[in-house]
């Protein structure tokens, strides 16, 4: 298993999400097929629109992001979705609280951004 980004290459771009309470989010832009980590954390599949912006398309979480985003994204649930609205990134917060705890806030980022592919 790979570590991205390699120790040599620029560290990646930085968003920003707001979540519904307020809280302000900052997440690292990967392309969609990176290697990841076996680490907790909040996902955020996007892509840049013309006027620069990232947009959300789907707020998820996952105790593995290598298990979820790297072995098993293909059986994604919201993987046609992706697809279909072009995602060529995800935003990635490795989050490293309790289990609760990321819950709260994957649905705190949810209700504040609230991504298309996402059920509220």
């Amino acid at each position: 298993m790979s570590i991205y980004p390699p120790p040599h290459v620029n560290p990646p771009a930085k968003v920003f999400g707001t979540g519904v309470s307020g809280h302000r989010y900052e997440f690292h832009l990967y392309p969609v097929g990176t290697t990841f980590i076996q680490a907790p954390g909040i996902y955020v599949p996007c892509r840049q629109a013309p006027n620069g912006r990232w947009d959300p398309h789907y707020v998820g979480e996952a105790e593995d992001l290598y298990d979820r985003l790297t072995l098993r994204l293909r059986g994604h649930h919201k993987l046609a979705g992706m697809q279909r609205l072009g995602s060529t990134h995800f935003g990635i917060w490795f989050f490293t609280g309790s289990d609760d705890h990321r819950l709260w806030h994957e649905t705190n980022l949810r209700h504040g951004l609230r991504p298309p592919l996402n059920d509220q």
